[in-house]
């Protein structure tokens, strides 16, 4: 069920003007993080909206070392973004509250920070807040990754996130689709999540759509779903340049997050990236990543290391964690059941105008049965955890909400060996339960 428009959890209407909400942490790689809040209210009708006022000076960040004790001020940038419609009788306008960004850089490898976010002009500031970046100090080990996507403003979602609060992750990886608006008249209400959530720093990638960054001993690639990628496309061309030029001793550990789940034996987007896959596999394979999480199948699924749907031990896992609690519910029908198996795609999604060749078992487009290479599934929202233990074990776990407490329904470590597989620079990974 979608939350309320009064609740507070979304709701601007409960709070003072030039209160801040909605304060967020974004790691943007070298010793830096971008925070973020809203002030103001937002607007929204069938008419033509007043622009808010002109805001300056009225962002900073204020962080000492001490609770309490501020010693350095930062000041921010603020923006607002209009979402109009013409022509479209239902859809109504939207003016979005402030959105406050402000870059805090050079950041300590093992202090605590404490900071306030508020409007210096008007000394209106938030609670005090805190964090650190203990993948920084010279041991990162252990750390532990919270992973989640589809998430969206329901009480499923919110439940997830109040789970993965009580595991306290040192960072989270949001795999996509984190707001959705598709019971709202206006879907410009919720973009105030994206402005809120930047991108990092893409200094080493020309798009923001795909990048990377190193978090202690991983290195994280995010790749589009939606971005080309065939052979001679900046993606795949940078993607190849970016895994060629990491270095194993330092971040022995690879994962890739990307949205369309790259395996999928739901009926919901069934080999519906088969195109990406048959771009983005060889590379995962000549480079040994380690994990690839993707969501928009909405619904858990954990597979074998797995290549061309064979059961590889110098391949990926793969992870669907698209059942993060979105209004669109879950998806809970298996293609492998009788009656459920597609018709194979003759174009691709709107996002993939091109249907690539199907993958079989053995003449059909569906397997009979669960296949081989899935070695868990399960339709329950919930969300991952990594757990990175040293250079050559890391726990994943998967925690299901159904229940009053986040409670671990998948369980399984996954071990490196870089003398088992020659031909990959990360070795084999060995999955055990």
């Amino acid at each position: 069920m979608q939350l309320e428009e009064t609740d507070d959890r979304i709701s601007d209407a409960t709070h003072p003007e030039h209160l801040p909400q909605q304060v967020k942490v974004i790691y943007y790689g070298d010793r830096s993080v971008l925070v973020t809040w809203s002030t103001g209210y937002s607007q929204e009708g069938p008419r033509t909206l007043e622009p808010l006022p002109s805001c300056s000076n009225c962002a900073a960040v204020q962080l000492g070392d001490a609770r309490g004790e501020y010693t350095q001020t930062i000041h921010g940038e603020t923006v607002t973004y209009d979402q109009l419609y013409w022509g479209f009788p239902e859809a109504t306008n939207y003016t979005s509250p402030y959105i406050h960004r402000a870059l805090i850089e050079d950041v300590g490898s093992t202090s605590t920070i404490y900071y306030r976010v508020g409007n210096p002009a008007k000394d209106t500031w938030s609670a005090e807040y805190s964090f650190s970046l203990p993948w920084l100090a010279p041991q990162a080990y252990p750390l532990t990754v919270g992973l989640v996507a589809d998430g969206g403003q329901t009480h499923n979602s919110s439940t997830t996130y109040e789970h993965l609060r009580r595991v306290q992750p040192d960072l989270v990886v949001f795999g996509g689709d984190m707001t959705y608006s598709d019971v709202r008249a206006a879907n410009g209400s919720y973009y105030d999540f994206i402005f809120n959530f930047t991108a990092p720093a893409y200094g080493n990638s020309p798009s923001p759509l795909f990048y990377s960054m190193d978090v202690g001993p991983m290195h994280i690639i995010f790749l589009s779903s939606y971005a080309p990628y065939d052979s001679d496309s900046d993606q795949v061309r940078w993607l190849t340049h970016d895994l060629s030029s990491v270095n194993r001793s330092k971040t022995p550990w690879v994962m890739v997050s990307i949205h369309a789940a790259l395996y999928n034996s739901y009926l919901s987007h069934y080999q519906e990236a088969e195109c990406a896959r048959l771009a983005f596999e060889p590379l995962f394979l000549r480079y040994g990543v380690d994990l690839v999480v993707s969501g928009h199948v909405h619904a858990y699924e954990r597979s074998f290391p797995v290549s061309d749907y064979k059961i590889d031990d110098c391949a990926p896992v793969y992870v669907t964690l698209g059942d993060g609690g979105n209004v669109e519910k879950l998806e809970a029908v298996f293609a492998d059941l009788p009656g459920n198996c597609p018709r194979e795609r003759i174009v691709g999604p709107s996002y993939q105008p091109d249907a690539c060749p199907a993958r079989h078992y053995d003449g059909a487009f569906c397997s009979g049965s669960q296949p081989l290479w899935s070695a868990f599934r399960e339709p329950a929202f919930g969300f991952g955890t990594l757990r990175l233990e040293n250079e050559t074990h890391a726990l994943f776990e998967w925690h299901r909400n159904e229940d009053p407490v986040p409670v671990v329904s998948d369980s399984v470590y996954f071990v490196r060996n870089d003398e088992a597989c020659t031909a990959r620079r990360g070795g084999i990974l060995n999955v055990s339960s």
